[in-house]
């Protein structure tokens, strides 16, 4: 009776001394450590300001290829967005043509008049043919000042007194240079003229093309309502025809902006917002909405969310953000 009393009660067979347990009951008792492994992979918590925050490990992170670097430093002048196209430049040199002739027949005018003057000083011409001289002289002279007054009323006092303003015409036809229009919304209003435009247009392919001031238009745009402004491409891109259709961004004079750009790459869409993935400890990444407001050459600029100090996601933020909304993908935390 005490022998049958000291069996196991599962009534399995004792193991001999060194002789290891079935590899089945090891391999039972292992499952949790590694259940608990992969569970601390993925994790997705809501900070303070309710931002997410995915936890994941080093080997992870090298696993999934994840690179991070600090976003270039940048300092712009403030910019405000406007519509606008480019001018045919047909009227302007029409106008300009104008203008020149008039000047052409006033001086031819103004001349005849003051040698008929000297002439009749002298007795050596009649008073009749003096005062026909007189009169051709002062109608050609009002002649000049009535294209100067419809050059200037049409393209604004700035554009019309310009130096070079045969040498523009010039260019503009030939097609080495385009003149563009850009105007503001409705009601809205700038405190001082623009610096210069940056100008982006379809087929452009992120590219930009800057722009000189070159004066503010007389009138307002029937179809826009707001305010406009000429600028002047002295080397015009390819494509740059009249009448295609550009959205400028105005440099102002105003004090600079210091931010950072933002690579595409590192930029996620999500419930039509913009969003970047900034490491914030060495086994976390926090999911920071910024706006897209700013394009530059090399991505977007951003002075509001971001800091040089950053360290951003450059490569591996969607995966991240994939992991995200898994839901399922993420153990021992709050799932978004």
């Amino acid at each position: 009776m005490l022998s049958g009393c000291s069996k196991n009660d599962d009534d399995s067979p004792a193991l001999s001394k060194g002789q290891s347990k079935p590899a089945a009951e090891s391999k039972t008792k292992s499952e949790p450590a590694a259940q608990a492994k992969s569970e601390s992979v993925w994790k997705s918590v809501r900070n303070a300001d309710g931002e997410t925050v995915l936890t994941l490990d080093v080997e992870t992170q090298k696993r999934i290829g994840l690179q991070v670097d600090n976003p270039p430093v940048q300092t712009n002048l403030p910019e405000i967005r406007c519509s606008g196209r480019v001018l045919d430049p047909t009227p302007l040199a029409e106008g300009v043509a104008e203008l020149e002739t008039a000047r052409a027949a006033r001086g031819a005018s103004n001349l005849e008049f003051e040698r008929l003057k000297a002439l009749a000083a002298q007795n050596n011409a009649s008073a009749r043919a003096l005062q026909a001289a007189e009169a051709l002289a002062v109608r050609d002279r009002l002649a000049a000042g009535s294209a100067r007054t419809k050059l200037t009323l049409a393209w604004g006092r700035e554009l019309a007194q310009r130096d070079d303003l045969k040498a523009l015409v010039e260019s503009l036809v030939n097609g080495d240079a385009a003149l563009v229009r850009l105007d503001l919304a409705p009601g809205e209003v700038l405190a001082a003229a623009p610096v210069e435009a940056r100008l982006e247009w379809a087929g452009a392919a992120g590219r930009f093309a800057r722009a000189e001031f070159s004066g503010n238009a007389p009138g307002v745009d029937p179809q826009t309502q707001g305010a406009g402004f000429f600028f002047l491409l002295k080397t015009k891109p390819s494509g740059f025809a009249p009448g295609l259709a550009v959205l400028g961004h105005l440099s102002l004079a105003a004090e600079s902006v210091k931010g950072v750009v933002v690579s595409s790459d590192s930029i996620l869409r999500r419930d039509g917002a913009a969003w970047v993935f900034v490491q914030t400890a060495a086994t976390e990444f926090t999911r920071r909405r910024i706006q897209l407001d700013w394009p530059v050459e090399a991505g977007w600029f951003e002075h509001a969310k971001l800091k040089p100090t950053d360290r951003v996601v450059t490569v591996g933020a969607q995966t991240l953000l994939s992991q995200e909304m898994g839901g399922s993908a993420f153990h021992g935390g709050e799932g978004d």
